[in-house]
């Protein structure tokens, strides 16, 4: 991972003065959320394996590969016979799994859970996926439809956050 990272320093490196503040910054801020991934162990996150820079210069993480896509392509799937019975499991997956994050010190805020970043494996087992915005500390990111309303204000509640992001993660 070190390598990657090394070839992602050579091989952006910025000109100016200001290029070189932003990419400092975004690659400070890179480096901390491979860190936070490759940290996390559990059986209802997805797990990072490594970290991959494209000839372009473009760093890709590498994650466990789980066989049934995002759980909103999954809750779309006519091909499944009936996926109502694994949705108490999925969502006590997701729960499981978010408790996990929130329970690290310092706890992760995942930021934007929706349908789209939760994914589902061969077993039917849901894991959380996606932490880009995990390491920001605004409140009010992530993806808007998804968003608890007690987001748009200054008034924020994590709690309340996460369970109208688990409430609409298998209603919509």
């Amino acid at each position: 991972m070190e390598y990657a990272l090394q070839q992602f320093d050579e091989a952006t490196a910025a000109n100016s003065t200001t290029r070189a503040r932003n990419y400092a910054a975004a690659k400070a801020e890179f480096m901390a959320e491979i860190r936070l991934l490759s940290r996390l162990r559990h059986p209802c996150v997805a797990t990072m394996l490594g970290a991959v820079v494209t000839r372009s210069s473009e760093v890709l993480l590498v994650m466990e590969h789980l066989e049934h896509g995002s759980l909103y392509d999954f809750l779309r799937n006519d091909k499944m016979p009936t996926p109502d019975m694994f949705l108490l499991p999925i969502v006590k997956d997701i729960v499981s799994g978010m408790r996990y994050i929130h329970n690290l010190r310092p706890a992760v805020i995942h930021g934007d859970l929706k349908a789209k970043n939760v994914l589902v494996d061969g077993n039917f087992k849901a894991k959380i996926s996606d932490f880009g915005l995990s390491q920001k500390k605004q409140f009010g990111c992530g993806t808007p439809f998804w968003m608890a309303p007690g987001l748009f204000p200054e008034c924020v509640s994590v709690c309340v956050s996460v369970c109208v992001g688990v409430g609409v993660c298998v209603c919509v």
